[in-house]
């Protein structure tokens, strides 16, 4: 089986319960939290039919802290600085920190319900990201051509707010003179996931798919297929 590296991908994933038994030591209306973050690997190989393989799994790291956080529930963005130092993804800081907020505001309606008001709060926050390296068939990752890779290079879409006016298909004319179209924000690129910023300029493939710049031209140097639906571009 003669393979070749592709891409990867992340996946978070939170859940957040209760603690059974929270430390003796807090006094009333503390929070504390338990983070327990672990990161899995997988290599998964592709075929030539999209079929996928394992090829091998395994957890690679894991942490566990400790941590009094008695704003979380009047700003859950103090949470943050605890996730960089796991160094968990800043775009999905606040995705988790909403469910902690949400299973503490839970918490608290639950005791004033009871007439519970100095219960202590303690919270268990499990976080795992799971990272996918993709790996081809290298009949699958023969390059596009430099001149096909140009030309996707050269057709800008530029990124414009949600709010503003001339959504998608709508011409505009960039800097160059080029015609490109333009996207809103909350649109995000093919191969990275990630979202488009305000002001830049993206790469619309001929199928029409929407990638960063670097991205696209990256991973046409390596296949001529499109990342998404596997349109294929010219090859040598």
């Amino acid at each position: 089986m003669d393979i070749e590296y592709g891409f990867d991908e992340n996946f978070y994933a939170c859940k957040v319960k209760p603690l059974d038994k929270p430390p003796s030591s807090l006094n009333p209306s503390q929070v504390s939290m338990e983070f327990v973050y672990k990161t899995y690997r997988s290599h998964v190989h592709v075929d030539s039919y999209d079929e996928f393989h394992i090829l091998s799994q395994f957890e690679e790291f894991k942490h566990t802290i400790f941590l009094f956080c008695p704003c979380i529930f009047c700003d859950p963005s103090a949470l943050y600085p605890v996730l960089s130092s796991l160094q968990i993804d800043p775009n999905v800081h606040q995705q988790i920190a909403d469910k902690i907020l949400a299973c503490g505001n839970w918490l608290l309606s639950s005791c004033n319900d009871d007439g519970d008001g100095g219960r202590v709060f303690s919270l268990v926050v499990n976080i795992t990201r799971t990272r996918i390296l993709y790996w081809f068939d290298k009949e699958y990752m023969a390059p596009a051509t430099k001149q096909s890779i140009k030309e996707v290079s050269d057709k800008l879409v530029r990124v414009v707010g949600n709010e503003e006016e001339g959504g998608d298909d709508h011409d505009v004319c960039s800097n160059s003179g080029r015609v490109v179209k333009s996207i809103c924000e909350n649109e995000t690129c093919g191969v990275c996931l990630d979202k488009f910023c305000i002001g830049t300029y993206a790469c619309e493939m001929p199928c029409s798919h929407i990638f960063h710049p670097n991205c696209i031209v990256t991973w046409l140097n390596k296949s001529h297929y499109c990342p998404l639906c596997r349109f294929e571009m010219p090859t040598n």
